[in-house]
């Protein structure tokens, strides 16, 4: 069980801002420090996702045939040391909620750092929106879908299909909104808990589905298929992709598996709950980045061998292509080629639990992500200093929860009564946080040097090649994001440079970057100097 721990005034080697100074909304931020190590590691590892990262498998092959799951999963790993370590002696620095924004705001100004922070919490948003319609668009859909195949019910095959229609994909997504922001509005110990439980029925998914693979042969498969309708030679043959080993597709397909390894860092954006915040920071961080990484790599080499990435990759193009050379009603993907092979009902029904249970895990930490980064703002007073008030029984900013609300509400609208094309900016949301990232970086490469102040109050003294260990992580990190952000920009197979991802990406940076001159002169005429507050670190 999660104890909570409350939080009183900063020590001064955190400098907290003197009494009386008026810089910050209030001396204390009222939150608690209620996570643990192994509570770290479970919201890191849900916002990874590994139920979609192990999803990803019918991807690479279809996207970049010449990638290895396997082995693009481990360079991927490898990639992100040190963007994790940059995240996490970052939180040790600056143990306070709010992630990019103290981060960058303390290092490069305020105004680089209110605009990394809005940016990155708008997509924030936008991905809370998308996970939500994705239960009832795919999720959902899939697992009944499966069921009803293995089961032979065709009332389960109709409800599959129903769902797709807009009333009931906007009734189920937003209800979906609402249960999370009930989750993250009680007190942080049952938040955790569910989170806890979430990512349990997520992981039990993986799981079985590694236990069926480990006991099964390509041959297996082959039967399964047959079994079910289909010729494995056949979709093999329609779909016509050559999977022999590439190296430019493999290093192209660790842009797939960012997508989830590259997030296990939502704990950075919760630093002022964090429990022993000097050991936490970083363990929770790479202990998560192991464990999926190895969860996923042995998922991945079980499905190279016993499906195929050949098949893999055919099915996944036929299936979008709506050819009929792929004979299933189920659109192709992991879970349900796993549930096939295991032909069982009650398989393919904690399957389609798993799937279900781990988008909702995913979206805690992200709603726990924008909110945090919106009472940050608030306690420096570029916002409405409401928001950052936090309710005396739950120790939850229930105010910076509802705008969350909204704005999900608002986006999920768009998505599903909008324009089609709004609903393919999943992987420009990728595109536009990388923008973010990339500032962090650039902020750890410098922190030393503009803020020794800060640097030296909590930093490690490890050094490599005389530079400080945080550069040095930073300016790697830089050049890792930076490509990531090249192969989004330039590959047309994942559809981040559409035109309408292009104008969402500009839309979201003006409002980014017009925000806290609007938020400056307000407060100069109320005769408050916003970027005072920037001087020190706020307050516990």
């Amino acid at each position: 069980m999660e104890h909570e721990t409350a939080v009183g005034g900063a020590s001064g080697a955190q400098q907290a801002a003197p009494e009386g100074s008026g810089y910050f909304t209030r001396q204390s931020s009222g939150l608690v420090r209620g996570i643990s190590l192994s509570s770290a590691v479970v919201l890191n590892l849900a916002f990874i996702g590994i139920v979609q990262a192990v999803l990803a498998v019918t991807l690479i092959p279809s996207s970049f045939p010449g990638a290895n799951p396997a082995i693009v999963t481990l360079i991927t790993a490898v990639m992100m040391l040190a963007p994790y370590l940059m995240y996490g002696l970052f939180t040790r620095l600056m143990p306070r909620s709010g992630g990019d924004y103290v981060f960058v705001s303390r290092s490069l100004g305020p105004w680089l750092g209110f605009a990394a922070s809005i940016n990155v919490t708008l997509w924030y948003i936008a991905a809370i929106a998308y996970l939500t319609f994705l239960i009832p668009q795919f999720a959902l859909p899939s697992a009944l879908g499966s069921i009803g195949v293995i089961a032979d019910s065709e009332t389960l095959i109709t409800w599959s299909e129903d769902l797709l229609l807009d009333g009931w994909t906007f009734l189920f997504a937003g209800a979906a909104i609402v249960l999370l922001f009930v989750a993250a509005s009680v007190k942080l110990n049952w938040t955790l808990r569910v989170a806890r439980v979430l990512f349990g029925l997520a992981a039990l998914g993986v799981l079985l589905s590694i236990v069926v693979l480990l006991f099964n042969g390509r041959d297996d498969f082959v039967s399964a298929v047959a079994a079910f309708g289909g010729d494995y030679d056949q979709i093999v043959a329609a779909g016509d992709i050559d999977t022999s080993f590439d190296l430019g597709d493999t290093l192209l397909a660790t842009t797939l598996a960012f997508f989830s390894l590259g997030f296990g860092i939502a704990t950075a954006y919760t630093g002022g709950e964090l429990r022993s915040s000097q050991q936490t920071a970083v363990r929770g961080m790479l202990l998560a980045l192991a464990i999926a990484a190895v969860t996923m790599i042995v998922a991945f080499a079980l499905a190279s061998r016993v499906i195929g990435n050949d098949f893999l990759g055919s099915a996944t193009n036929l299936s979008a292509a709506g050819d009929e050379a792929y004979p299933f009603g189920v659109g192709s993907n992991f879970f349900f080629f796993v549930s096939m092979l295991a032909d069982s009902t009650i398989i393919a029904a904690v399957l389609g639990i798993a799937f279900v249970a781990a988008a909702a895990a995913l979206c805690i930490p992200v709603f726990l992500i924008a909110s945090r980064s919106i009472f940050a703002w608030s306690f420096d007073r570029l916002v409405p200093e409401g928001l950052s008030e936090v309710d005396e029984r739950t120790r939850s900013p229930l105010r910076a929860n509802v705008i969350v609300l909204v704005v999900a509400f608002a986006y999920l609208a768009l998505m599903v009564f909008g324009s089609a094309d709004f609903t393919t900016i999943l992987f420009t949301q990728v595109l536009g946080l990388l923008g973010t990232f990339m500032l962090v970086s650039l902020a750890g490469a410098v922190l030393a040097f503009r803020r020794p102040d800060l640097y030296t109050q909590g930093a490690t003294e490890r050094r490599v090649l005389g530079l400080p260990l945080l550069t040095v992580v930073s300016l790697i990190a830089f050049a890792i994001y930076a490509f990531f952000t090249v192969v989004l920009a330039t590959q047309d197979v994942l559809a981040a440079n559409s035109s309408v991802g292009i104008k969402a990406l500009i839309v979201v940076a003006v409002v980014a970057l017009i925000a806290y001159p609007l938020s400056y002169l307000i407060n100069k005429s109320r005769g408050l100097d916003l970027s005072l507050a920037n001087k020190t670190l706020p307050p516990e």
